[in-house]
C-alpha cells in the first residue's frame, strides 16, 4: 500500500506492451470490489469478465449449527471489527497470490454494499479467531457465496470452520 500511486504498475504495463504488443492478452485475478485495484484497472482500460462457480445443494436442515463452546459469533459493529478483519486476512492468506490483501477502505466499501455479510469468531477473551465472508445474491432463488473463510493457526482443528461453513449454508 504505501507504493501505490507511485506509476510502478503503470510503468510495468507500458513496459509489456510495448514488448509484447496486441499479442500479449491480460489476465487478473483480482476483486473488482477492492477500490484501488478497480480504479487501477479502469484507468488501463480494462474490462472485467467475472467468473463463478456455483454449487447447488439441496439442505438437509436449515437448523442453525449448535454454538461453539468458548466462543461467540456476531456480526462487526464498527471499523476497529474491520480493521480487525483486515488484519486476520491479511495474516491469513500472506503468500496466497490468489487473495489480494483487504485495506481498511476497502472492508468499509464492501461492509456497505447490499448482501455482504461477515461472521466474526471469537474466543472467551475477545480475540479474533476465525472469520466467514459471505455475500447473498439477489435472484429468484435464495443463493450466495461463501466469499472467504479463516480460521487463526492456533485454533485450527477445533471445528470453527465446519461451524462457519454450516453457519453459512444455513443463512
Amino acid at each position: 500500500p504505501d507504493r501505490r500511486r507511485r506509476g510502478i504498475g503503470s510503468a510495468l504495463l507500458a513496459a509489456l506492451d510495448q514488448q509484447h504488443g496486441a499479442e500479449l492478452r491480460w489476465s487478473c485475478e483480482t476483486s473488482l470490489r477492492r477500490v484501488s485495484a478497480r480504479a487501477f484497472l479502469e484507468h488501463h482500460r480494462f474490462r472485467a469478465r467475472p467468473s463463478l462457480l456455483e454449487m447447488e445443494c439441496t439442505l438437509a436442515s436449515t437448523e442453525p449449527p449448535p454454538p461453539l463452546a468458548g466462543y461467540s459469533v456476531r456480526s462487526p459493529c464498527d471499523e476497529r471489527d474491520l480493521a480487525r478483519w483486515c488484519r486476520l486476512q491479511r495474516e491469513t492468506f500472506a503468500s496466497a497470490l490468489h487473495s489480494p490483501h483487504l485495506e481498511l477502505a476497502d472492508a468499509v466499501a464492501l461492509a456497505s454494499e447490499p448482501g455482504f455479510h461477515l461472521a466474526l469468531v471469537e474466543d472467551l477473551a475477545g480475540e479474533l479467531a476465525a472469520y466467514a465472508h459471505t455475500s447473498t445474491l439477489e435472484s429468484a432463488r435464495a443463493s450466495g457465496r461463501l466469499v472467504e473463510l479463516a480460521v487463526v493457526q492456533s485454533e485450527r482443528g477445533k471445528g470453527i470452520g465446519r461451524f462457519l461453513v454450516r453457519l453459512t449454508l444455513q443463512r
